[in-house]
């Protein structure tokens, strides 16, 4: 049985996190804890875009940032809604699903969505899908998991902003603003992995190439890069990598096309001549395989 969820009387909201299978709660004080429970609906649930107009039933558009949340578990869905209500966000839908998801954001057009990464059908997917039809929405993810994989998965596929879910509740509804008006935002505790990863794109390899321009590869051009010029053809290439030999090709392509030269063994040459690796380049024997 899962450990039970305790009441946190010092705030008015608080996240708490337990031992066990996604025992993961916002409580309000003096509220059960059991949140959500009032008004507990199942499913997608997308609200239309205008309000009522309390004085003469006339609609109204809300000038409220507009929020899509989407995950799994709906007593989490419950208590991300009662945190962006409370800090004056629109919420105008719910999904269970990446897929729905993807659909709702279609029919509603948010200002922003947040997006659990484990759901059914991936978050990172759902990312990716939101962009393509909504480009301007700000695809943040609320997630338990602090993978530094994840994480930069989902910054490359196009996220705003990656939270992880022991965040403060008052602190989600300002996260989403920051990230609707062009900010990144990140978990405090994640910056650092963003800034060594910076840092570390900093020292990869930099080399002048056949016209004088000073180019840069990726670390597994590198990789491969290092192996060709060891003496490795494609198959011992792709071998060592785990990756297909069609794979390697295009890494060898790409960093020929980087260096402006027309074969693999001139390649070679013009990085050991700036490495002061004088050798004499391997037999081109790889560039037909």
């Amino acid at each position: 049985m899962g450990q039970r969820l305790r009441r946190t009387p010092h705030s008015r909201l608080r996240f708490r996190v337990r031992p066990g299978p996604r025992c993961i709660r916002f409580l309000s004080a003096g509220q059960h804890p059991r949140v959500g429970r009032r008004g507990q609906r199942t499913g997608e649930r997308p609200v239309g875009r205008r309000q009522r107009d309390r004085a003469g039933g006339a609609a109204a558009v809300s000038d409220l940032p507009r929020v899509v949340i989407a995950d799994d578990h709906h007593p989490i869905r419950a208590a991300v809604r009662e945190a962006l209500e409370l800090g004056g966000c629109q919420v105008v839908g719910e999904a269970k699903t990446a897929y729905a998801a993807v659909e709702l954001a279609r029919q509603e057009h948010p200002d922003a969505c947040l997006l659990d990464i484990a759901m059914p059908g991936s978050g990172l997917w759902a990312v990716r899908e939101i962009l393509r039809s909504n480009p301007t929405c700000k695809c943040i993810m609320l997630t338990v998991s602090e993978s530094s994989d994840d994480l930069f998965d989902a910054l490359r596929g196009g996220a705003a902003g990656y939270l992880v879910k022991d965040i403060s509740p008052s602190a989600i509804a300002p996260a989403v603003r920051a990230a609707i008006e062009g900010q990144a935002v990140l978990d405090g505790d994640l910056t650092a992995l963003v800034v060594d990863e910076l840092r570390r794109k900093g020292r990869s390899a930099r080399v002048v190439n056949s016209e004088g321009h000073e180019v840069s590869f990726t670390d597994r051009e590198t990789e491969v890069l290092q192996l060709l010029a060891s003496g490795c053809v494609t198959a011992e290439i792709a071998s060592r990598l785990f990756v297909q030999p069609i794979t390697v090709r295009r890494h060898i392509s790409d960093a020929m096309r980087k260096l402006r030269v027309s074969s693999r063994n001139e390649a070679i040459a013009l990085l050991r001549a700036q490495s002061g690796d004088r050798a004499t380049p391997p037999p081109d024997r790889g560039s037909r395989d």
